[in-house]
């Protein structure tokens, strides 16, 4: 059970003279419980990794096991078991807000269990359970999710599809845009999810984020994976930087400031140290 690619490979515009390899049997299994992050230069193969995940795109080479379920180059027999590996695996995009689709916010959430073969009634309540989850009021479920604030829109799309109750969660750069308090609400969102049992997997460039909320980190460059360790572990080797990688700035002063506080994943932290300490 869990998530496992075997020798995966994919090529974007395959013999022709813009051809990219933009993975390259890349090989991983994630732990049975897992919030972890995807980093890297851009075009280092995070998204077309993780979209291959729940289906979004085929190998070309190698296999993706979900579970049970397995995606290979085959597209007919990825297509039979598609369906429950969307189930599965939910998937934020980058911008979110171009996930709602229908006239009214609380039918866009149902949408996702409906497909899934629940019930109305049961899509219904699972969509309102997902709204509150997320901190969006009753008053909002009737209106058009155009009508929504930038911060709502990304919070129903989520909604959406943790309504349909996966077991692993994806999200493409979900801080992008997000000033200091939505990444705040978006930190403990996340974090509650992660509790209440779905698995979590960020792509991101946000070191912040990763430092903050994430138990390890998977660094990918040119289509392959060279570095999977401990987040702190991550962040105290130097050699991440000739990956485009810039150390968080409060993990950097920690370090040099003491000893005793190189666990810090953030100001709020370190600012209890520095409280503890004096007493």
């Amino acid at each position: 059970m869990g998530i496992e690619i075997r020798n995966l490979s994919h090529i974007y515009n395959p013999k022709t003279e813009i051809e990219t390899v933009a993975l390259n049997d890349v090989s991983f299994t994630f732990k049975d419980r897992f919030f972890t992050a995807i980093v890297g230069e851009t075009g280092s193969g995070k998204t077309t990794l993780v979209q291959h995940l729940n289906g979004l795109i085929y190998p070309d080479k190698g296999e993706v096991k979900i579970d049970d379920y397995v995606l290979t180059s085959n597209k007919r027999k990825n297509k039979k078991v598609l369906l429950k590996i969307r189930k599965e695996v939910g998937f934020l995009f980058q911008f979110s807000e171009y996930q709602l689709f229908e006239s009214e916010v609380i039918k866009d959430v149902m949408f996702a269990p409906l497909n899934f073969k629940y019930s109305e009634e049961e899509a219904r309540k699972l969509a309102i359970e997902a709204l509150k989850k997320v901190g969006l009021n009753e008053d909002i479920y009737c209106k058009n999710p155009l009508d929504l604030s930038g911060g709502e829109k990304r919070r129903a799309a989520l909604a959406g599809i943790i309504a349909a109750k996966p077991k692993y969660l994806i999200l493409d750069e979900p801080t992008s845009g997000l000033d200091q308090k939505g990444k705040d609400d978006l930190y403990k969102l996340l974090l509650e999810l992660y509790n209440d049992g779905i698995n979590i997997l960020i792509v991101t460039h946000d070191m912040d984020t990763v430092l903050k909320i994430c138990d390890d980190v998977i660094l990918m460059s040119n289509g392959s994976i060279v570095k999977h360790c401990d987040t702190l572990e991550f962040f105290k080797d130097k050699q991440i930087e000739n990956y485009g990688i810039k150390i968080p700035k409060i993990f950097e002063f920690c370090n040099e400031f003491d000893k005793n506080f190189s666990n810090i994943r953030c100001l709020d932290d370190f600012i209890k140290e520095l409280k503890n300490h004096a007493k």
